[in-house]
């Protein structure tokens, strides 16, 4: 969604990727932090 942004408003280049790729490491670091986990499929093992 970042990149997307960035594009539609005319960055283009190794910013907006770097910026998107913070994002997503952001995401990942927090859900670690309070233990967020993505949903899983019913009957799935891991249930």
């Amino acid at each position: 969604m970042t990149t997307v942004v960035s594009l539609e408003i005319g960055l283009h280049g190794w910013i907006p990727a770097l910026a998107a790729g913070l994002a997503c490491f952001a995401v990942r670091l927090i859900g670690i932090r309070f233990d967020l986990n993505v949903p899983v499929p019913p009957g799935s093992p891991d249930e």
